[in-house]
């Protein structure tokens, strides 16, 4: 049986939406990752990435991925400041990852670690982990990974995504993660500088919604259907 113009077009929309929907994931009302990206306050150019996923590393548990971006100016990551919206749970969070060489759990009072990353001049956040070490010869950290989890509490991203810091008369807005960024420069460069980088709300990358993503398929499959037909109609003239 011949198939009509529109008949095929159906068709080719039906697949069409199965594997928009098939690709879209998660919603981000049930988001298993969000990303966001922090920016300088204070200091020299540069950009970290920060990833929490919620499933990488097992039921209960947030993954922490913290990246810089090259832009071109690179950095050595040196801490990660953030605030947990539950703070009955500080206590007996645990955190685990192999560049970590301190955790400082004050609700409301860390800036700073004791050897010396701070997000000085933000305000204060309930969590303070410490990178590597102070001297880039030792280390030289432009990607690191930690994970999250209670004993007795499944974790999730909204613990993490949901608090942020006071403003305070230096610090530029309300942030959800700080960061202290040293050693930056190009790669091939110096690298002299340091930042502290901030990321709030507004820094999320966002992703469509489902709904979103087979509407624009469809848009584009019926954008594609009717120039197809526009070209069979030219050649029979």
């Amino acid at each position: 049986m011949k198939k009509t113009f529109w008949s095929g077009l159906a068709s080719s929309f039906l697949t069409a939406v199965g594997l928009t929907i098939a690709s879209s994931g998660f919603s981000t009302a049930n988001a298993a990752s969000m990303t966001f990206h922090a920016y300088p306050f204070l200091g020299d150019s540069s950009e970290v990435k920060i990833t929490l996923d919620d499933e990488i590393a097992g039921a209960g548990k947030v993954q922490f991925k913290v990246d810089v971006v090259p832009n071109p100016f690179i950095g050595d990551i040196r801490g990660v400041f953030f605030n947990i919206l539950n703070n009955s749970l500080l206590k007996d969070v645990v955190i685990i990852g192999s560049d970590i060489t301190e955790v400082v759990k004050r609700p409301g009072d860390v800036a700073a670690t004791s050897n010396g990353s701070s997000i000085m001049y933000e305000g204060r956040f309930d969590i303070g982990v410490q990178i590597g070490t102070p001297n880039r010869v030792q280390d030289d950290i432009q990607s690191t990974v930690f994970t999250l989890s209670h004993p007795n509490v499944a974790l999730d991203i909204a613990q993490f995504t949901t608090e942020t810091d006071p403003v305070t008369n230096q610090g530029p807005k309300a942030l959800l993660f700080g960061v202290d960024l040293r050693s930056i420069g190009t790669v091939n460069g110096p690298r002299s500088g340091l930042s502290k980088l901030g990321a709030g709300v507004d820094d999320k990358v966002t992703v469509p919604e489902p709904a979103t993503a087979v509407a624009l398929g469809l848009v584009a499959i019926v954008g594609f259907g009717l120039h197809k037909q526009k070209k069979k109609q030219q050649a029979e003239t």
